[in-house]
Protein backbone atom coordinates (compact mmCIF):
# COMPACT_ATOMS: atom_id res chain seq x y z
CA UNK A 1 0.00 0.00 0.00
CA UNK A 2 1.76 3.03 -1.00
CA UNK A 3 -0.36 5.25 1.10
CA UNK A 4 1.12 3.76 3.75
CA UNK A 5 4.88 1.59 4.34
CA UNK A 6 5.42 0.57 1.13
CA UNK A 7 7.34 -2.22 2.21
CA UNK A 8 5.67 -3.26 6.00
CA UNK A 9 8.26 -5.85 8.18
CA UNK A 10 7.63 -8.92 8.00
CA UNK A 11 10.79 -10.10 10.33
CA UNK A 12 9.26 -11.81 13.92
CA UNK A 13 12.13 -10.18 15.78
CA UNK A 14 14.77 -7.53 15.19
CA UNK A 15 15.09 -4.56 13.56
CA UNK A 16 11.96 -3.41 10.83
CA UNK A 17 11.32 -0.73 8.23
CA UNK A 18 11.95 3.37 7.87
CA UNK A 19 15.20 5.35 7.82
CA UNK A 20 18.20 5.48 10.60
CA UNK A 21 18.68 8.73 12.23
CA UNK A 22 22.05 10.21 12.07
CA UNK A 23 23.40 13.79 12.49
CA UNK A 24 26.58 15.45 10.85
CA UNK A 25 28.13 18.59 11.01
CA UNK A 26 26.21 20.60 8.15
CA UNK A 27 27.22 24.08 6.21
CA UNK A 28 23.36 24.80 5.70
CA UNK A 29 22.08 28.11 7.60
CA UNK A 30 21.36 28.08 11.07
CA UNK A 31 17.76 27.66 10.56
CA UNK A 32 17.55 24.42 8.81
CA UNK A 33 20.18 22.99 11.94
CA UNK A 34 18.66 20.27 13.19
CA UNK A 35 15.84 20.34 11.36
CA UNK A 36 14.02 16.91 9.97
CA UNK A 37 15.92 17.86 5.99
CA UNK A 38 19.55 17.23 8.14
CA UNK A 39 18.11 14.35 9.67
CA UNK A 40 16.88 11.99 6.54
CA UNK A 41 19.71 13.85 4.60
CA UNK A 42 22.60 12.09 7.04
CA UNK A 43 20.60 9.45 7.00
CA UNK A 44 20.86 8.45 3.22
CA UNK A 45 24.44 9.74 2.87
CA UNK A 46 25.23 6.29 5.25
CA UNK A 47 23.69 4.20 2.06
CA UNK A 48 24.18 5.91 -0.90
CA UNK A 49 28.32 5.75 -2.68
CA UNK A 50 30.17 6.80 -5.64
CA UNK A 51 30.93 4.19 -8.15
CA UNK A 52 34.34 4.49 -9.69
CA UNK A 53 35.27 2.85 -12.83
CA UNK A 54 38.70 2.20 -14.41
CA UNK A 55 41.14 0.05 -16.00
CA UNK A 56 44.73 -0.80 -16.22
CA UNK A 57 45.04 -0.45 -19.84
CA UNK A 58 43.93 3.68 -20.08
CA UNK A 59 42.94 4.74 -23.54
CA UNK A 60 42.79 8.08 -24.90
CA UNK A 61 40.57 9.78 -27.77
CA UNK A 62 41.27 12.45 -29.92
CA UNK A 63 41.65 15.61 -26.87
CA UNK A 64 42.93 13.42 -24.51
CA UNK A 65 40.77 12.28 -22.29
CA UNK A 66 40.93 8.74 -20.99
CA UNK A 67 37.49 6.54 -22.20
CA UNK A 68 38.68 3.75 -19.78
CA UNK A 69 37.24 6.29 -16.41
CA UNK A 70 33.59 6.39 -15.53
CA UNK A 71 31.58 7.80 -12.78
CA UNK A 72 28.21 7.19 -11.13
CA UNK A 73 26.14 6.74 -8.37
CA UNK A 74 25.03 3.34 -6.15
CA UNK A 75 23.54 2.20 -2.85
CA UNK A 76 23.19 -0.54 -0.40
CA UNK A 77 20.33 -2.21 -0.96
CA UNK A 78 18.55 -5.42 1.39
CA UNK A 79 22.15 -5.40 2.98
CA UNK A 80 25.77 -4.19 3.48
CA UNK A 81 27.09 -6.43 0.95
CA UNK A 82 25.11 -5.52 -1.84
CA UNK A 83 25.12 -2.58 -4.06
CA UNK A 84 22.66 -1.49 -7.17
CA UNK A 85 24.00 1.13 -9.76
CA UNK A 86 22.70 1.40 -13.62
CA UNK A 87 24.65 -1.13 -15.65
CA UNK A 88 25.94 1.68 -18.05
CA UNK A 89 28.16 3.56 -15.45
CA UNK A 90 30.48 0.28 -15.30
CA UNK A 91 30.43 -0.41 -19.49
CA UNK A 92 33.82 0.96 -20.33
CA UNK A 93 34.71 0.76 -24.18
CA UNK A 94 36.62 -2.49 -25.49
CA UNK A 95 39.60 -1.71 -25.57
CA UNK A 96 40.05 -0.84 -21.85
CA UNK A 97 40.30 -4.48 -20.98
CA UNK A 98 39.00 -6.08 -17.90
CA UNK A 99 37.15 -3.22 -15.53
CA UNK A 100 37.49 -2.32 -12.26
CA UNK A 101 34.93 -0.70 -9.85
CA UNK A 102 35.64 0.41 -6.89
CA UNK A 103 32.45 1.60 -4.46
CA UNK A 104 33.14 4.16 -1.98
CA UNK A 105 31.97 6.52 1.25
CA UNK A 106 33.97 9.51 2.05
CA UNK A 107 31.76 9.74 5.05
CA UNK A 108 32.04 6.31 6.41
CA UNK A 109 35.88 6.52 5.54
CA UNK A 110 35.06 3.23 3.14
CA UNK A 111 35.81 1.57 0.32
CA UNK A 112 35.95 -1.83 -1.35
CA UNK A 113 36.48 -3.37 -4.88
CA UNK A 114 33.33 -4.52 -6.15
CA UNK A 115 32.27 -7.19 -8.39
CA UNK A 116 29.08 -7.85 -11.14
CA UNK A 117 26.38 -10.35 -9.63
CA UNK A 118 23.71 -9.60 -12.04
CA UNK A 119 22.13 -7.29 -14.09
CA UNK A 120 18.75 -6.71 -16.25
CA UNK A 121 18.02 -3.25 -18.02
CA UNK A 122 20.63 -1.03 -17.15
CA UNK A 123 20.05 -1.99 -14.07
CA UNK A 124 23.32 -4.07 -11.90
CA UNK A 125 24.01 -5.52 -8.58
CA UNK A 126 27.43 -5.44 -7.19
CA UNK A 127 28.75 -7.59 -4.68
CA UNK A 128 31.03 -6.66 -1.96
CA UNK A 129 32.49 -7.92 1.15
CA UNK A 130 29.83 -7.63 4.45
CA UNK A 131 31.06 -4.00 5.96
CA UNK A 132 31.59 -4.53 9.96
CA UNK A 133 31.00 -1.55 12.01
CA UNK A 134 30.63 2.12 11.04
CA UNK A 135 26.87 3.92 10.42
CA UNK A 136 26.07 2.79 6.89
CA UNK A 137 22.94 1.04 6.22
CA UNK A 138 20.88 -0.45 3.56
CA UNK A 139 17.76 0.62 1.73
CA UNK A 140 14.57 -0.94 0.49
CA UNK A 141 12.81 -0.74 -2.69
CA UNK A 142 8.88 -0.02 -3.08
CA UNK A 143 6.69 -2.93 -3.14
CA UNK A 144 4.67 -1.51 -4.90
CA UNK A 145 6.08 0.94 -7.93
CA UNK A 146 5.28 4.85 -7.48
CA UNK A 147 3.89 7.06 -10.44
CA UNK A 148 2.16 10.89 -10.59
CA UNK A 149 3.93 11.87 -7.02
CA UNK A 150 6.35 13.93 -5.29
CA UNK A 151 9.81 12.55 -4.85
CA UNK A 152 13.66 13.27 -4.50
CA UNK A 153 16.83 11.49 -5.62
CA UNK A 154 20.04 11.03 -4.41
CA UNK A 155 23.47 11.49 -6.11
CA UNK A 156 26.83 12.25 -6.59
CA UNK A 157 28.34 14.58 -10.04
CA UNK A 158 31.36 13.80 -11.87
CA UNK A 159 34.27 15.72 -9.48
CA UNK A 160 32.28 15.36 -5.77
CA UNK A 161 32.80 12.64 -3.16
CA UNK A 162 29.43 13.43 -1.12
CA UNK A 163 25.56 12.83 -2.01
CA UNK A 164 22.82 15.88 -2.43
CA UNK A 165 19.35 15.20 -2.46
CA UNK A 166 16.78 17.27 -5.26
CA UNK A 167 13.36 17.26 -4.97
CA UNK A 168 10.82 15.47 -8.37
CA UNK A 169 8.07 15.05 -9.80
CA UNK A 170 7.75 11.41 -10.37
CA UNK A 171 5.45 11.07 -13.67
CA UNK A 172 2.73 8.88 -14.75
CA UNK A 173 3.12 5.58 -15.39
CA UNK A 174 2.21 5.14 -19.26
CA UNK A 175 4.38 7.86 -20.84
CA UNK A 176 6.29 7.84 -24.33
CA UNK A 177 9.25 6.05 -22.70
CA UNK A 178 7.78 3.17 -21.09
CA UNK A 179 8.54 1.52 -19.14
CA UNK A 180 11.17 4.42 -18.49
CA UNK A 181 9.19 6.64 -16.13
CA UNK A 182 9.94 10.50 -16.79
CA UNK A 183 11.43 12.56 -13.65
CA UNK A 184 10.69 16.39 -13.92
CA UNK A 185 12.97 18.71 -13.13
CA UNK A 186 15.65 17.12 -15.32
CA UNK A 187 19.06 18.01 -13.11
CA UNK A 188 20.26 14.65 -13.50
CA UNK A 189 24.54 15.64 -14.26
CA UNK A 190 27.48 13.26 -15.65
CA UNK A 191 28.05 10.95 -12.60
CA UNK A 192 24.40 10.67 -10.88
CA UNK A 193 23.01 7.83 -13.08
CA UNK A 194 22.16 4.75 -10.93
CA UNK A 195 21.52 6.89 -7.83
CA UNK A 196 18.37 6.29 -5.69
CA UNK A 197 14.54 8.12 -6.59
CA UNK A 198 12.57 7.53 -3.38
CA UNK A 199 9.21 7.86 -2.01
CA UNK A 200 8.03 7.12 1.09
CA UNK A 201 11.60 7.05 2.07
CA UNK A 202 12.27 3.39 0.01
CA UNK A 203 13.52 3.36 -3.12
CA UNK A 204 11.13 3.70 -5.81
CA UNK A 205 13.40 3.38 -8.92
CA UNK A 206 16.81 4.47 -10.38
CA UNK A 207 18.86 7.74 -12.03
CA UNK A 208 19.14 6.66 -15.95
CA UNK A 209 19.86 9.69 -17.81
CA UNK A 210 18.94 13.24 -19.41
CA UNK A 211 16.44 13.61 -21.55
CA UNK A 212 18.20 15.74 -23.94
CA UNK A 213 17.42 19.14 -24.93
CA UNK A 214 14.59 18.73 -22.55
CA UNK A 215 13.37 19.80 -19.14
CA UNK A 216 13.15 15.81 -18.23
CA UNK A 217 14.75 13.18 -16.40
CA UNK A 218 14.32 9.07 -16.93
CA UNK A 219 14.03 6.72 -13.98
CA UNK A 220 14.22 2.73 -14.30
CA UNK A 221 11.58 1.57 -12.04
CA UNK A 222 11.92 -0.43 -8.88
CA UNK A 223 10.27 -3.68 -10.29
CA UNK A 224 13.69 -4.51 -12.04
CA UNK A 225 15.69 -4.38 -8.50
CA UNK A 226 13.09 -6.06 -6.56
CA UNK A 227 13.66 -8.54 -9.84
CA UNK A 228 17.37 -9.01 -9.77
CA UNK A 229 17.37 -9.60 -5.80
CA UNK A 230 14.75 -12.30 -5.61
CA UNK A 231 16.57 -14.19 -8.57
CA UNK A 232 19.90 -14.02 -6.75
CA UNK A 233 18.21 -14.63 -3.70
CA UNK A 234 19.53 -11.77 -1.77
CA UNK A 235 19.24 -12.09 1.96
CA UNK A 236 17.61 -8.80 3.72
CA UNK A 237 19.21 -8.46 6.81
CA UNK A 238 16.84 -6.15 9.12
CA UNK A 239 19.82 -5.65 11.87
CA UNK A 240 21.60 -2.55 9.23
CA UNK A 241 18.47 -1.19 7.28
CA UNK A 242 17.87 2.37 7.14
CA UNK A 243 15.44 3.15 9.90
CA UNK A 244 15.17 5.12 13.36
CA UNK A 245 12.66 3.13 15.31
CA UNK A 246 13.14 -0.26 16.49
CA UNK A 247 10.30 -2.63 17.28
CA UNK A 248 10.20 -6.60 18.16
CA UNK A 249 8.12 -8.88 19.58
CA UNK A 250 9.34 -10.47 22.57
CA UNK A 251 8.88 -12.59 25.71
CA UNK A 252 10.69 -11.68 29.05
CA UNK A 253 9.95 -13.17 32.29
CA UNK A 254 6.80 -14.75 30.57
CA UNK A 255 5.80 -11.87 29.26
CA UNK A 256 5.08 -11.24 25.70
CA UNK A 257 5.26 -7.71 24.65
CA UNK A 258 6.36 -5.41 21.93
CA UNK A 259 9.39 -3.28 22.34
CA UNK A 260 9.94 0.21 20.48
CA UNK A 261 12.41 1.90 20.96
CA UNK A 262 15.00 4.61 19.29
CA UNK A 263 18.35 4.01 17.60
CA UNK A 264 20.28 6.72 16.25
CA UNK A 265 23.84 6.88 15.40
CA UNK A 266 25.86 8.59 17.84
CA UNK A 267 26.30 12.70 16.46
CA UNK A 268 22.59 13.64 16.68
CA UNK A 269 22.69 16.23 18.90
CA UNK A 270 19.75 16.79 22.28
CA UNK A 271 17.61 18.79 19.96
CA UNK A 272 17.75 16.09 17.21
CA UNK A 273 16.85 13.80 19.93
CA UNK A 274 14.00 16.09 21.36
CA UNK A 275 12.79 15.67 17.60
CA UNK A 276 12.54 12.31 17.62
CA UNK A 277 11.44 11.72 21.22
CA UNK A 278 8.27 14.01 20.62
CA UNK A 279 7.95 13.17 16.95
CA UNK A 280 8.07 8.83 18.20
CA UNK A 281 5.40 10.28 21.90
CA UNK A 282 2.76 11.31 18.93
CA UNK A 283 2.81 8.43 16.82
CA UNK A 284 2.20 6.27 19.92
CA UNK A 285 -0.44 8.33 21.11
CA UNK A 286 -1.82 7.73 17.32
CA UNK A 287 -1.77 4.38 17.09
CA UNK A 288 -2.81 3.54 20.79
CA UNK A 289 -6.08 5.69 20.39
CA UNK A 290 -6.77 4.25 16.88
CA UNK A 291 -10.24 2.42 16.03
CA UNK A 292 -7.84 -0.96 15.59
CA UNK A 293 -5.62 -0.92 18.58
CA UNK A 294 -7.66 1.22 21.36
CA UNK A 295 -9.18 -1.43 22.70
CA UNK A 296 -6.53 -4.13 22.81
CA UNK A 297 -3.24 -2.31 23.24
CA UNK A 298 -1.99 -0.16 26.32
CA UNK A 299 1.77 1.65 25.58
CA UNK A 300 3.83 1.67 28.47
CA UNK A 301 7.14 4.63 28.37
CA UNK A 302 9.77 3.05 29.49
CA UNK A 303 12.34 6.18 28.59
CA UNK A 304 11.79 9.48 26.46
CA UNK A 305 12.87 6.81 23.31
CA UNK A 306 11.50 3.51 24.62
CA UNK A 307 8.37 2.46 24.99
CA UNK A 308 6.47 -1.00 25.89
CA UNK A 309 3.36 -2.46 24.26
CA UNK A 310 1.25 -5.39 26.21
CA UNK A 311 -2.55 -5.98 25.63
CA UNK A 312 -4.97 -5.31 27.48
CA UNK A 313 -7.12 -7.87 29.95
CA UNK A 314 -10.90 -8.45 28.81
CA UNK A 315 -12.58 -7.48 32.73
CA UNK A 316 -13.20 -10.65 33.45
CA UNK A 317 -10.30 -12.54 32.62
CA UNK A 318 -6.95 -12.27 33.93
CA UNK A 319 -3.22 -13.89 32.83
CA UNK A 320 -1.87 -16.25 34.57
CA UNK A 321 1.44 -18.69 33.63
CA UNK A 322 3.60 -20.54 35.81
CA UNK A 323 1.86 -18.60 38.93
CA UNK A 324 3.46 -15.63 37.32
CA UNK A 325 0.49 -12.55 37.64
CA UNK A 326 0.95 -9.64 35.15
CA UNK A 327 -1.61 -7.75 36.77
CA UNK A 328 -4.75 -6.22 36.31
CA UNK A 329 -4.24 -4.04 33.02
CA UNK A 330 -2.26 -6.87 31.25
CA UNK A 331 -2.94 -10.11 28.92
CA UNK A 332 -0.81 -12.07 26.85
CA UNK A 333 -0.01 -10.18 23.65
CA UNK A 334 -0.53 -11.73 20.40
CA UNK A 335 2.36 -11.66 17.80
CA UNK A 336 0.95 -11.00 15.09
CA UNK A 337 -1.09 -8.20 16.70
CA UNK A 338 1.73 -6.55 18.35
CA UNK A 339 4.12 -6.61 15.09
CA UNK A 340 0.50 -5.16 13.19
CA UNK A 341 0.79 -1.91 15.57
CA UNK A 342 4.52 -1.61 15.73
CA UNK A 343 3.77 -0.97 11.67
CA UNK A 344 1.24 1.12 12.72
CA UNK A 345 3.52 3.42 14.86
CA UNK A 346 6.30 3.48 11.99
CA UNK A 347 4.01 4.54 9.42
CA UNK A 348 2.47 6.89 11.77
CA UNK A 349 5.85 8.31 11.74
CA UNK A 350 6.82 8.14 8.09
CA UNK A 351 3.74 9.59 7.06
CA UNK A 352 4.63 12.87 9.60
CA UNK A 353 8.47 12.78 8.56
CA UNK A 354 7.73 12.54 4.70
CA UNK A 355 5.64 15.84 4.47
CA UNK A 356 8.47 17.75 6.65
CA UNK A 357 10.76 16.38 4.29
CA UNK A 358 9.73 17.71 1.14
CA UNK A 359 8.52 20.85 2.48
CA UNK A 360 12.09 21.52 3.81
CA UNK A 361 13.37 20.09 0.45
CA UNK A 362 11.50 22.51 -1.75
CA UNK A 363 12.21 25.39 0.52
CA UNK A 364 15.89 25.20 1.64
CA UNK A 365 19.00 26.04 -0.95
CA UNK A 366 20.33 22.98 -1.67
CA UNK A 367 23.86 22.96 0.29
CA UNK A 368 26.54 20.38 1.00
CA UNK A 369 27.77 19.44 4.78
CA UNK A 370 31.16 20.05 2.99
CA UNK A 371 32.18 20.53 -0.22
CA UNK A 372 34.41 17.47 -0.94
CA UNK A 373 35.72 17.01 -4.75
CA UNK A 374 38.05 14.36 -6.40
CA UNK A 375 40.40 17.50 -6.61
CA UNK A 376 40.11 19.07 -2.83
CA UNK A 377 39.54 15.88 -0.95
CA UNK A 378 38.55 16.75 2.60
Amino acid sequence: MLAHNPCPPTVRTGVAVLLALAMVASGRPAAHADGIQDIVDSTYRNAVVKIDVSSNTPSFDGDGNNICKSEGTGFFVYNRSTIVTATHVIELPPACGDVIVIARSRKNKWERLVKPLDNKDDVILLGTEPISGNDMCALLPVSHDAFDTDGFRFGIPAGFLDPEPISLKILDEHGEFDPLVKLNPATVRGGESGGPVFYRFNVAGIVKSRLKASDYGLMIRANVIRDLLAKKKIIRDDAFLCNPMRYAFASTDNQPSLHLDLSPPSGLNHIGWSKMATDLSAAIDLTANSAMFGKTLTFKQQSSQSYVAVAKAKPESKWWDFNHYLGADTARIDEKSALNAGAAVNDALLAKWWGEYLSALKTAPPSRPTVCTTKAPC
